[in-house]
C-alpha cells in the first residue's frame, strides 16, 4: 500500500481506496484531535497505547497547531505588505503630481517676473533665467552688456 492511499473499512464490510491527493482534504487540528480521540477510545484496555507513543502523537498536533497559526499569520503579514507597497506608490504618485503641480506654478510666476523687470525696463542683468535659459549663457549675456 502507497503511503497516498487510505482503505478505509464501510458500513457494509467492505473496503474502500481512497485516494489522498485531493489538496481539498485537509487532515487540520480539528481533524487530528478526532482521530486521536477515537483512537484512544477504541484502544485496547489490555494493551493501551504507550506514554511515549501518546506524547509523541500531542507534540504532532501541537506542532500541527503552530504550524497553521504560523501560516494564517504569514498569510496576514504579507497582505498587509502588499497594502502597504499599494498606499505608498499611491502616496508617492500624489506627491510628484503635488511637487510637478509646483514647480509649473514657479516656473510661471518666474516668467511674469521677468516680464515685469522687461517692462520697467531694466538691465538684462537683473533678469532671472527660467527653465528655458541656461544660467550660463545668460552670464555671457551679463558680460556682454
Amino acid at each position: 500500500m502507497s503511503s497516498a492511499s487510505v482503505n478505509h473499512v464501510s458500513n457494509t464490510g467492505g473496503v474502500n481506496n481512497r485516494n489522498n491527493n485531493d489538496p481539498n482534504q485537509k487532515l487540520d487540528k480539528d481533524a487530528f484531535l478526532k482521530l486521536l480521540v477515537t483512537q484512544l477510545r477504541h484502544q485496547d484496555p489490555l494493551n493501551p497505547v504507550e506514554d511515549k507513543e501518546f506524547i509523541a502523537q500531542m507534540a504532532q498536533f501541537s506542532t500541527l497547531e503552530q504550524v497553521q497559526n504560523l501560516n494564517k499569520t504569514m498569510t496576514e503579514t504579507q497582505e498587509l505588505i502588499e497594502e502597504l507597497g499599494v498606499s505608498l506608490s499611491y502616496q508617492m504618485h500624489v506627491n510628484n503630481s503635488d511637487l510637478l503641480s509646483t514647480n509649473k506654478e514657479i516656473l510661471k510666476e518666474l516668467v511674469n517676473l521677468n516680464k515685469a523687470i522687461k517692462e520697467y525696463g531694466l538691465p538684462a542683468s537683473t533678469q532671472i533665467p527660467t527653465a528655458n535659459q541656461d544660467v550660463d549663457s545668460q552670464d555671457d549675456a551679463n558680460v556682454e552688456a
